[in-house]
């Protein structure tokens, strides 16, 4: 999902580069918004007819996780995997979220 970044003036920036990975096909990006400073709250969905745990992984620093409804109510904490990565349970062909605190 293509996404329209701008850096600090005079910045060294790669032309592309990604901020989001997934490791599930079978999970897409729904979207990506940002509900306060330093956070994204990041929105899944599941095609698989099973339940699965998909990795979300980033280039940047995670402080915190919580996997939280699309409207990002109820976080609960989650800890991230020795990577860094961070698992995210989907239901099947249903939805799943998580806030990330950069």
């Amino acid at each position: 999902m293509p996404v329209r970044a701008r850096a600090a003036a005079g910045a060294e920036t790669p032309a592309e580069t990604h901020f989001l990975a997934l490791d599930d096909p079978r999970v897409r990006l729904v979207g990506v918004t940002v509900p306060d400073s330093g956070q994204l709250l990041v929105r899944l969905q599941s095609v698989a007819d099973t339940p699965v745990t998909c990795r979300l992984s980033t280039p940047f620093p995670v402080a915190r996780a919580a996997r939280t409804n699309y409207l990002g109510l109820n976080p609960s904490d989650v800890g991230p995997e020795p990577d860094g990565a961070i698992p995210v349970d989907v239901p099947a062909l249903g939805t799943a979220a998580v806030v990330v605190h950069l």
